[in-house]
């Protein structure tokens, strides 16, 4: 073995984190698969294995549980192109810490109310400390900001305008304390003084859990699509007492 992801007998490794092998010669992909076990393992877990003939590395991925101490196996009978075997069995170990922790807004990037009944939303999260949520206000020039031919680049880099003066509330939320679980928090969308929305535009921000560079989990820090560079998961919310529908035809002149 020339070297192994990730090492010997390592703690706190992310359970997303994928086993990585690289051997110093060759070795026959047929066998690779065939000299591989991993304890302990659900009845139900699949092994991914992948093994890269330019680099001589495997890769082994499945479900892992957090903080649980695997074994993972290279049986000795793996050879090179020659016949020459391991000689021995390969046994690594190492032991998971916590799931990354996520903040996700459960709602698309555009999404639509009615005016008539109490507007909620909700927010899974796990293993944060904080849950901070942030209601604004947006002029109608910004609806077609969002929603126009380059919202894609707007949304990476998006910033509510005259954040001080639109926005309606900033609310902290009390986080359960249970790690490595999901938990859905229900926000509901009101005025200043806690009544009902009137229609309108509004747009949604939850700010996402901040990962130190040395914690283990920093490289698999699950994604939110709605996800943009200033690290807050954001959705624009329209809320009305009408419903207009609009269609397009790829062969229609206007």
């Amino acid at each position: 073995m020339q070297a192994v992801s990730p090492v010997q007998s390592a703690q706190e490794v992310s359970p997303d984190a994928s086993v990585i092998i690289r051997f110093n010669a060759p070795v026959s992909p047929t066998l690779v698969a065939e000299n591989i076990s991993v304890s302990p393992m659900l009845t139900i877990t699949q092994v991914f294995s992948y093994y890269s003939e330019y680099l001589n590395e495997l890769q082994i991925s499945w479900f892992k549980e957090p903080n649980t101490r695997y074994t993972v196996t290279i049986g000795s009978e793996i050879a090179d192109e020659y016949g020459n075997t391991l000689l021995d069995d390969y046994v690594l170990t190492f032991t998971t810490g916590d799931y990354a922790p996520y903040v996700r807004l459960e709602a698309d990037r555009f999404t639509h109310f009615t005016a008539y009944s109490d507007t909620r939303m909700s927010v899974l999260y796990r293993n944060v400390d904080t849950l901070n949520v942030d209601l604004y206000r947006l002029p109608e020039s910004e609806l077609f900001t969002l929603t126009g031919v380059n919202q894609w680049e707007t949304w990476q880099n998006y910033s509510v305008p005259n954040p001080d003066e639109t926005l309606i509330w900033s609310r902290s939320y009390e986080v359960v304390e249970e790690r490595n679980v999901s938990i859905r928090q229900v926000i509901t969308l009101t005025d200043e003084l806690g009544n009902e929305l009137p229609p309108g535009i509004y747009f949604i921000e939850v700010a996402q859990p901040l990962v130190a560079e040395s914690d283990p989990n920093a490289a698999n820090q699950i994604v939110d699509s709605a996800i943009n560079a200033n690290s807050t998961s954001q959705a624009l919310v329209v809320i009305s007492n009408l419903n207009l529908t609009f269609k397009k035809s790829d062969s229609a002149t206007s």
